[in-house]
């Protein structure tokens, strides 16, 4: 761990290999880790726990959803359907 100079704070700094944008990653430690004395390697599998889920996120785009709207005409054409189906069938028999 290395500390900010400067600053009574306690940052774990994170070598990222695999990236094309980014050479390493900072961590400022809560202020209540330093007291609980969490072990080193806790906070770099955390820290690595991190940087794998932000990883996942950075390639997806965001879904296009449906408004409202289309999902209520999508319903009531359905429903349409549904209705002449029944009476299609009901006159049939």
């Amino acid at each position: 761990m290395q500390t900010v100079k400067g600053a009574q704070r306690q940052v774990v700094v994170v070598q990222t290999n695999n990236s094309r944008w980014f050479e390493e990653a900072f961590f400022v430690v809560r202020r209540d880790a330093r007291r609980t004395k969490v072990a080193e390697n806790d906070m770099l599998l955390e820290a690595n726990r991190i940087l794998r889920e932000s990883a996942l996120d950075v390639g997806r785009t965001p879904r296009r959803r449906l408004p409202r709207a289309v999902w209520f005409f999508i319903g009531v054409a359905i429903g349409v359907a549904a209705a002449l189906l029944l009476l299609f069938l009901r006159t049939a028999t």
